[in-house]
């Protein structure tokens, strides 16, 4: 029993790793909820450049 709660942990645990490691941020426009598409993306602090984003409005 100890074994298979064990499994099911790990297994929970990677599915949340991939989940967490493939989100994106996604920009839309705040009126109509419209993905912004080719914004420019830069970093507040520090003004670096992050990227462009895509159709869907991903980075």
């Amino acid at each position: 029993m100890k074994k298979i709660i064990k499994h099911s942990l790990i297994v929970s645990f990677l599915a949340l790793i991939q989940i967490a490691t493939n989100a994106q941020t996604r920009f839309l426009d705040c009126t109509n909820q419209n993905p912004l598409q080719n914004a420019i993306v830069n970093e507040t602090s520090t003004n670096k450049w992050l990227g462009n984003t895509d159709e869907n409005g991903n980075i």
